[in-house]
C-alpha cells in the first residue's frame, strides 16, 4: 500500500491505499461539512442544499467503497469520546476507524432531523 500525503494549496492530491483512493479533494468535502453542522440554517437557500447534498453523497460512497475497522463494544462506564483532528495526514486512518465514521454521519443524520 503506498500512502501519499504531498499537497499545496488546492492542488488535487491523491492517496492511495489498498486500491482505493482518497483526494485532497475529498479531505476538503469532508470536513467541510463542519460549516453546514455549524451554520445549519444556510442549507435553506437551494443552491447550499444541492451543494450540501452532493457533500454527503460523495462522503456516503468514499465510506462504502473503503474498507474499515471493526468496532468494539464499550461498556458505559467506558465510554470515550474522541476529538478528531482535521490533519490530511491522518485522513486514511479515519475513514478505516469506525468511531470516526459513525461521529460523522451521527452529524449528517442531525442535520437532516
Amino acid at each position: 500500500a503506498v500512502v501519499s500525503t504531498q499537497s499545496t494549496g488546492d492542488e488535487d492530491v491523491t492517496m492511495e491505499t489498498d486500491t482505493k483512493e482518497i483526494s485532497f479533494m475529498f479531505y476538503k468535502t469532508l470536513w467541510s461539512m463542519q460549516d453546514y453542522f455549524r451554520n445549519p440554517n444556510q442549507i435553506s437557500n437551494d443552491a447550499n442544499w444541492k451543494k450540501m447534498e452532493d457533500t454527503v453523497n460523495e462522503i456516503c460512497r468514499i465510506f462504502e467503497n473503503y474498507k474499515h475497522e471493526g468496532s468494539e463494544q464499550v461498556s458505559k462506564d467506558e465510554a470515550y469520546f474522541a476529538k478528531f483532528l482535521t490533519s490530511e495526514r491522518l485522513l486514511t486512518l479515519q475513514i478505516m476507524d469506525s468511531n470516526f465514521r459513525r461521529h460523522i454521519l451521527v452529524q449528517i443524520l442531525t442535520l437532516f432531523h
